[in-house]
């Protein structure tokens, strides 16, 4: 019996290996006949019945260790999404006390600064999906809402960034003592990061400081202005 190429299809099964076929999540033995409309039969073939769980055949399981991402990495950068974002809750915090204080510049420093942590929070979150990996949202800590002076507050700041520096590193030496050599490539980044928002807060709170050594409320509305012309520069922009 001789037929044109394609004139036969089936519907609803398609076959995994020769004589098997699957039919709604099934797959099925026992013996099919193909027509092609018009009644006439065509090639036979056997398949066999057994249980394909759709689910799991189509969606691979997901989670905290269960992708391709060594577990301890996962662990440890979904400590630091978290840290992340208190950093930006921490400066949002910072940005509301300078704006009730009326520095108007420092509050917009403080406000692009949370900007930033957001940003550094989603640059982990994306990398754990593309790990294989899962990103578990947790509570984020309450940060302080007020400060006795600014210099307080770039003390804070320091400090905090000394504190997120020593994160960072922790984080590489788990990548490197796990060998997983795409994540020590990827935190470089951060490490030099964390070169720059170390100078940046130890830059303003010394200068912060020879302001209140000298007294000087003229000197500090000039930094505010100063303060104020940061602008966000989004991830990836060149500009």
């Amino acid at each position: 019996m001789s037929h044109q190429a394609g004139s036969f299809h089936r519907q609803q099964f398609f076959p995994l290996t020769p004589g098997v076929r699957r039919e709604n999540g099934e797959e099925r033995k026992g013996i099919s006949i193909l027509q092609d409309g018009s009644g006439r039969e065509g090639r036979i073939f056997k398949y066999q019945q057994r249980e394909v769980p759709l689910m799991a055949r189509r969606t691979p399981p997901r989670g905290t260790g269960s992708g391709g991402m060594n577990p301890r990495i996962e662990e440890a950068i979904n400590e630091q999404i978290n840290a992340e974002l208190y950093s930006a809750y921490l400066y949002l915090s910072m940005s509301s006390w300078f704006d009730s204080a009326g520095l108007k510049g420092f509050a917009n420093w403080e406000r692009i600064q949370a900007m930033e942590e957001r940003d550094h929070a989603m640059k982990f979150f994306d990398y754990i999906a593309a790990r294989g990996g899962r990103a578990v949202m947790k509570a984020i800590e309450a940060p302080p809402a007020s400060w006795e002076s600014p210099q307080q507050a770039f003390e804070t700041q320091l400090a905090h960034e000394l504190t997120v520096t020593s994160l960072i590193n922790n984080l590489v030496d788990l990548a490197i003592a796990e060998k997983d050599h795409a994540t020590v490539n990827f935190l470089q980044w951060f490490v030099s990061e964390q070169v720059e928002e170390e100078e940046n807060a130890r830059d303003i709170r010394d200068q912060l400081s020879m302001i209140s050594q000298e007294k000087g409320a003229g000197l500090l509305y000039m930094l505010d202005r100063e303060m104020g012309t940061r602008t966000y520069t989004p991830p990836g922009s060149t500009s």
